[in-house]
């Protein structure tokens, strides 16, 4: 448990940098350069999930997946469904209830992040396989 607890938090940790980095990625893409708020949430996330995935791969998750394709694919795959689910949230809460992009960006990610912690720790990286493979 208490192992988990330290993933969870370098999890969070990396969360934090990426989520900054897209945060202000996506701000430069809309406020700046003036690209259709959804545009550039997809971009966005094509560019901070790979950053995400090597540092969750060496950092949050310490190794596990480390330098594999299919660690990678898994990983664009789950990240793939929750941009598919956080790019409609985001319309409604933008078109449908007039809130702020960046506002309801921010709200997606901290409302995200237990389920991508517990999704990419048992799915991409397969920690609890490799826990139950230790002898």
């Amino acid at each position: 448990m208490i192992a988990r607890l330290g993933e969870f938090r370098r999890f969070l940790a990396v969360g934090a940098l990426s989520s900054a980095a897209g945060w202000l990625l996506l701000y430069v893409l809309v406020g700046v350069l003036g690209l259709h708020y959804l545009v550039g949430y997809v971009l966005t996330f094509l560019l901070v999930n790979a950053l995400a995935f090597v540092l969750g791969s060496r950092f949050a998750f310490r190794g596990a997946g480390a330098g594999g394709g299919a660690a990678l694919l898994r990983y664009y795959g789950l990240s793939a469904v929750s941009l598919a689910a956080n790019t409609l949230l985001l319309k409604l809460l933008v078109d449908f209830l007039g809130l702020w992009y960046l506002f309801s960006a921010v709200v997606l990610t901290l409302l995200n992040a237990p389920l991508n912690f517990l999704l990419h720790r048992r799915l991409t990286f397969r920690v609890g396989r490799r826990e139950s493979a230790a002898p």
